[in-house]
């Protein structure tokens, strides 16, 4: 994915979804296409408050993001 969106190791990214933003390095993994990774608890803000209503776990592991380029930072 980092090359489909032309970022490159090292370069400073913002992740972001619908609940907040956060500032990062990009760095490659060998990860599904379509796929991130980011270290807790930076990435708290990205998650929202949304539980099952069932089993009342906090959907921590499925966060849709966007990824966008720190241009000249």
């Amino acid at each position: 994915d980092m090359v489909r969106l032309g970022v490159t190791e090292g370069a400073r990214i913002t992740l972001a979804s619908d609940h907040g933003r956060m500032e990062g390095t990009a760095t490659p993994f060998d990860l599904p296409p379509g796929s991130a990774l980011a270290y807790y608890p930076e990435a708290n803000v990205l998650c929202g408050t949304a539980v099952d209503p069932r089993s009342h776990t906090p959907a921590f592991k499925s966060v849709p993001v966007w990824i966008e380029p720190m241009n000249g930072r």
